[in-house]
């Protein structure tokens, strides 16, 4: 741990005392339901270190970037997701083309949602700004995501190691990939590309059709790590990180570090990670999607949860906190 890693809502307001207020803050989500483990990260943590930069007099001028995460994989699958982490793949396809039971696209659904809730620190501090970007629209229209894409397609082996390196997990050895390309008869992404330029052929291995085309006519999914990168080279000023604690946990600092050395062989700009608690229920299980096992608080709620647990690596909830 450094001084350019502080925890909790403690330290929100350490990261606060050193910040001007005009800085660009990077955080993100997957937009498919939303919880209070989400809220108390995404909102409350946010709020507590605008308040403390209002406390201290100075004004609160944030640009917000918040990063849609809807290429993320539906499903995960591996021999053991919890613990051999870089050796997991989406089970199908990505939640981009996961719909509502109305059909509506669940994404765009709960990203309005998430953007709505988030005013809530906008209501309180006027002057801050936030821009919210879908990974699915960045990927095909930004030069840099296709860099971060194809690479990622070609050397697949060398990636791995780059992140088993910085993260010292263990692995079982498997051919693991972090970039898929998305079938666009089934949307599945059990496929294989083979680049020539900006042209591209995507076999399935579910439909077993073969689809020929540009970059930019295809969908994908890409590994959260390497994700990242596309958003810290193009904006270096976003010197400013909220993560979950469980990219701590997993050292997911020093993978994507690592990593951008790999991918534009240079050491990005100093970032200053403020990590949130791990929320869990009464019965210590993590609050998660992925897991179903989620109930979401509100606001309110999710600011006086993280100021009663200031200096907190767990917080504990159950349903009846809503």
């Amino acid at each position: 741990m450094t001084d350019s890693t502080l925890f909790y809502a403690d330290g929100a307001k350490k990261l606060a005392q050193t910040m001007n207020g005009n800085e660009r803050v990077e955080t993100g989500i997957r937009p498919y339901a939303f919880h209070a483990g989400n809220r108390m990260s995404l909102i409350a943590l946010p709020y507590v270190m605008c308040e403390e930069l209002a406390r201290l007099g100075k004004d609160v001028k944030l640009n917000f970037q918040i990063t849609f995460a809807d290429t993320e994989q539906r499903v995960l699958t591996g021999t053991d997701i919890a613990n051999l982490i870089f050796d997991t793949r989406p089970l199908d396809t990505t939640i981009q083309f996961s719909t509502e039971p109305d059909g509506r696209i669940t994404t765009r659904v709960w990203g309005e949602y998430i953007k709505n809730e988030f005013a809530y620190i906008k209501k309180q501090f006027p002057n801050i700004t936030a821009n919210f970007r879908y990974c699915s629209d960045l990927y095909k229209n930004t030069p840099v995501f296709k860099h971060l894409i194809t690479t990622t397609l070609l050397y697949q082996a060398e990636i791995k190691q780059v992140m088993l390196n910085a993260s010292g997990r263990p692995t079982d050895n498997s051919n693991t990939t972090f970039a898929l390309t998305v079938c666009p008869k089934c949307k599945d992404t059990h496929t294989h590309t083979e680049i020539d330029g900006d042209n591209m052929q995507v076999k399935c291995d579910k439909c077993h059709a073969v689809s020929t085309g540009h970059f930019s006519s295809f969908d994908y999914w890409l590994h959260h790590s390497i994700s990242s990168l596309g958003s810290w080279e193009m904006f270096p000023q976003n010197n400013v990180v909220i993560l979950g604690l469980d990219h701590y946990l997993y050292k997911d600092d020093a993978v994507r570090e690592a990593l951008y050395h790999y991918f534009f062989d240079k050491a990005p700009v100093e970032k200053r990670y403020l990590y949130g608690s791990l929320v869990v229920d009464d019965k210590g299980n993590k609050m998660g999607k992925s897991s179903k096992n989620y109930f979401d608080i509100s606001t309110e709620d999710a600011i006086s949860v993280i100021k009663q647990n200031p200096l907190s690596k767990y917080i504990s909830l159950n349903d009846k906190s809503r």
